[in-house]
């Protein structure tokens, strides 16, 4: 019985022990993704208002919540070339039916995934981005 307990103990020491080092660290993996300009239509100062807001809410929320696993580029040439993903969006706002698509694509590669969100922009939409940006 002594011997179980010694394990468990020598088992928690060196995940102590190991958490300071870098090469485990949350962000030692995460992918960094390039948010470029949306396109908006109809291309108006509220429509984009509307949507940069929604963008910066949705960045925020992703590096809070899965900061483990994504990375939002910071606006810097520098930083945007290092990002391995770019997402693109497109918003058509109609009053009967609005569309925001997201299109997240690899650059290295030419895969790339699309999810489109139906309907207006309403409170739980940043949230519902970032989700989606996750999963894509």
């Amino acid at each position: 019985m002594k011997i179980h307990a010694l394990i468990k103990i020598t088992a928690a020491a060196v995940l102590l022990l190991l958490l300071p080092f870098p090469a485990f660290s949350s962000n030692a993996q995460a992918s960094k993704i390039e948010i470029l300009k949306p396109t908006i239509y109809p291309d108006t100062a509220e429509n984009q208002k509307m949507i940069n807001d929604l963008i910066d809410g949705a960045s925020i929320l992703t590096e809070r919540i899965y900061s483990n696993y994504l990375e939002i580029a910071e606006s810097s040439r520098s930083s945007r070339r290092n990002a391995g993903y770019s997402l693109s969006i497109n918003y058509v706002f109609d009053p009967d039916q609005s569309v925001l698509q997201l299109t997240l694509k690899k650059k290295s590669t030419e895969d790339s995934k699309s999810f489109n969100i139906m309907g207006g922009i309403k409170n739980d939409t940043p949230l519902f981005l970032a989700r989606s940006i996750f999963y894509l």
